[in-house]
């Protein structure tokens, strides 16, 4: 039996983990995100039993979306952590950041090149560039520019201790 308290892996796991940080947790203390993902796979589930695939896209589509939710937090949660860092450092967390923004970066760019430029010149590694050199805000202000085009608002995003 599954409980909201056995987190599992990956998205569903690092959106619990990410709400603690970015204050968007229920009232059960689990990602709001995880709480509307439910919703949208029982939805999904009843499109697809109804064979009403136009309703399915839109649920899909919103999924989709959703997934991105912890994912966008990650990187803006190591923009905060790197900006400390020197060029020359090897904290593990610059590989997560790295990682955590080349995830986005293509979905970030379809949607506004300008913004995934702001990203990537922030969280992916150059050689003697300091890391998250326009500093952490200037990265989550490119991720803004795209939230409100695949439909989130703040909200969804939060905002870091």
């Amino acid at each position: 039996e599954n409980s909201f308290n056995d987190d599992g892996l990956m998205l569903w796991n690092l959106a619990n983990n990410r709400a603690s940080q970015f204050r968007t947790q229920n009232n059960n203390f689990f990602a709001t995100v995880n709480e509307e993902m439910l919703d949208l796979l029982y939805a999904g589930q009843s499109d697809l039993e109804r064979k009403d695939c136009v309703n399915f896209e839109t649920t899909a589509t919103r999924a989709l979306h959703l997934m991105l939710v912890p994912l966008v937090q990650s990187t803006i949660w190591y923009a905060i952590l790197n900006e400390k860092l020197s060029s020359d450092s090897t904290e593990t967390s610059l590989v997560v950041g790295e990682a955590a923004a080349l995830s986005v970066l293509p979905i970030v760019s379809k949607y506004d090149e300008e913004a995934a430029a702001v990203i990537e010149r922030n969280m992916i590694r150059t050689e003697g560039i300091k890391p998250v050199v326009e500093g952490p805000q200037a990265v989550a202000n490119a991720f803004f520019n795209i939230i409100d085009d695949i439909g989130l608002g703040c909200e969804y995003i939060g905002e870091a201790e």
